[in-house]
């Protein structure tokens, strides 16, 4: 009985210790920043990239994004059967839509898409948050990180902490996992108030593009019955002009 307390004792010391080497959980972002951005490229790098996001309702889904962050310009363009819509949020207040590079177009287009300037925004914050990772929690986006703690993620032995954020991107709450062995972002969990809802996104394939590290695959499935909901594949690199693999 003795022993098993000593040895239960022993696990807790170890998993605090492991813990308290991050002074707070910003500690822990700035370790994976230094994965994914040893020589601090972010501040001035512009990604463009297009992403295959096929889904069972629309399986030939593509999205061209473009981020630029010193310039803090935004823009996707995305298929809609035999039309294209861009979406471009700018610094400076400007926020566009286009129908097949147009801004002539009928309205009724905008309707039968669900397009609006508020949806562009939401565009923004999504693709902004999620492949601006993990630079994007040290961002205005987040109200909160707290809870770091040890666990598990994808049969990887990883560090987790929790990120709140100001205005919900698909949910207000995201669990992000960190791999023990070099702190690069393994996943998350979106995390909602139904605990019947919640997706997990793994994270595989790091390449660089301008200048930094972003996981070429996103794996997407249901947190409980681990359902595939759909793969997010970034293929190609829009300006150096090369395909990603």
């Amino acid at each position: 009985m003795h022993i098993r307390k000593y040895i239960y004792l022993v696990l807790i010391t170890l998993m605090l210790t492991n813990c308290s080497k991050f002074d707070s959980p910003s500690d822990l972002v700035d370790k994976s920043i230094l994965f994914s951005d040893p020589d601090k490229k972010w501040e001035n790098a512009a990604i463009g990239i297009e992403i295959r996001e096929p889904r069972p309702q629309n399986p030939d889904r593509y999205s061209k994004v473009i981020i630029n962050i010193p310039l803090e310009y935004f823009e996707l363009t995305r298929n809609r059967g035999e039309n294209t819509s861009s979406h471009i949020v700018t610094k400076s207040g400007a926020n566009m839509i286009l129908i097949n590079g147009d801004d002539d177009y009928d309205n009724a287009l905008l309707e039968e898409y669900g397009l609006s300037s508020e949806k562009n925004i939401k565009y923004k914050r999504y693709y902004e948050f999620l492949y601006g990772l993990p630079h994007s929690l040290k961002s205005d986006y987040v109200k909160e990180l707290s809870n770091i703690e040890e666990t598990n993620f994808n049969n990887q032995e990883a560090f987790a902490l929790t990120a709140k954020l100001r205005k919900p991107i698909i949910s207000n709450e995201w669990k992000i996992y960190f791999s023990k062995e070099n702190h690069s972002i393994l996943g998350l969990d979106v995390i909602h108030k139904d605990e019947n809802k919640g997706e997990t996104i793994l994270f595989e394939n790091y390449k660089y593009v301008s200048d930094v590290k972003i996981p070429l695959k996103h794996y997407w499935v249901n947190t409980k019955t681990k359902e595939e909901l759909g793969t997010d594949l970034v293929v190609y690199d829009l300006f150096k002009k090369k395909e990603l693999k």
